[in-house]
């Protein structure tokens, strides 16, 4: 579990950041339930993609959660895609090659 970290700028708004290696799935990020907004960004070398949990940290520690792509699907360029609305946690796929991922929340 990766938990947001409160970012103390000019702004202030809630960041994490994962990185996998090929055919990888990172850990997931904790979303806070009292975001407003949750923008995601994915950097894949190859080809990566991100998918979200509306379950309970429970399953998803349990490994009986719902993961859903994310509407972009996977995709070979950076990306990003706001959410809004709520969800439990996202997480990062790297269908081929290495792929990093930027969670921001306000």
């Amino acid at each position: 579990m990766i938990k947001l970290q409160w970012n103390d700028s000019e702004y202030g708004f809630w960041r994490a950041s994962v990185s996998v290696s090929g055919g990888a799935t990172s850990d997931y990020v904790v979303v806070n339930y009292n975001n407003a907004r949750t923008t995601v960004a994915v950097y894949p070398a190859t080809r990566a993609k991100a998918q979200y949990s509306v379950d309970s940290i429970a399953k998803i520690d349990a490994g009986t959660a719902v993961w859903i792509d994310w509407p972009i699907g996977a995709i070979t360029a950076p990306r990003s895609d706001t959410l809004i609305g709520v969800c439990t946690a996202i997480r990062l796929v790297s269908v081929i090659g290495s792929a990093s991922m930027e969670v921001l929340s306000i």
